[in-house]
């Protein structure tokens, strides 16, 4: 499969951030010409006119620096927002989507074979411990709750939970930040194997993790 990304643009109410909803009910109050002018002098636009494409037949990084827009982008391949122009193609609408977010977001009140269990509910203690290894987590963690680890561990999980869940496409936002360098390479490598035949796109701030995972680098 391949997903394109075409001419996207996308801009944020200036002072509340709350996108694309709240700037349409503006326009059924504010009409006209006035209202048109009033919008983009309050709008802070994140994303103009951005073009890109990811597939299955090789892993793509987006490299950009922080502010640049990347998380809204994702946001807006998840659905969560709406652009203000452009199109996506090569995404249904019931599209399964695998993400790992800036933040873990895992579930606190559940250790973590259990947040895994929410991606794969058949996923076995062998191969949660298999994963874990292929990770570099020990087996100890899959008992652990998420407040009891370490940002680097907490880390790697959220990763092992979006590596699970049944998805052909598969978002990153800055999945390998915190992690030391040797541990990072393990887990790109990881990635790398359990995403092949997946859309996947990782976006990060760091060249060298497009070196390592072997992917097609595209930017902001």
């Amino acid at each position: 499969m391949k997903i394109e990304v075409k001419n996207l643009s996308f801009s944020y109410e200036r002072g509340n951030g709350r996108g694309h909803d709240q700037r349409d009910a503006a326009r059924e109050v504010l009409k006209g010409s006035s209202a048109k002018e009033t919008l983009n002098h309050s709008a802070k636009e994140v994303l103009k006119d951005v073009s890109l494409s990811f597939s299955d037949e090789k892993p793509t990084v987006l490299l950009s620096p922080s502010g640049s827009g990347k998380t809204t982008l994702l946001r807006i391949l998840c659905g969560f927002l709406k652009p203000d122009s452009g199109e996506i193609t090569g995404l249904g609408k019931d599209e399964k989507i695998s993400v790992v977010f800036q933040e873990d977001r895992l579930f606190d009140t559940m250790n973590i074979y259990e947040n895994w269990r929410i991606a794969d509910p058949g996923l076995s203690e062998a191969e949660a411990k298999q994963l874990a290894s292929e990770l570099d987590l020990a087996e100890e963690v899959l008992k652990e709750k998420p407040a009891t680890l370490s940002g680097g561990m907490r880390r790697r999980a959220a990763v092992g939970r979006a590596l699970l869940y049944p998805a052909r496409v598969v978002l990153m936002d800055e999945p390998f930040q915190g992690l030391d360098e040797e541990t990072r390479a393990r887990v790109i490598r990881t990635v790398r194997e359990r995403c092949r035949g997946k859309a996947l796109l990782v976006i990060t701030h760091d060249p060298e993790d497009a070196g390592l995972l072997g992917a097609d680098i595209c930017r902001l």
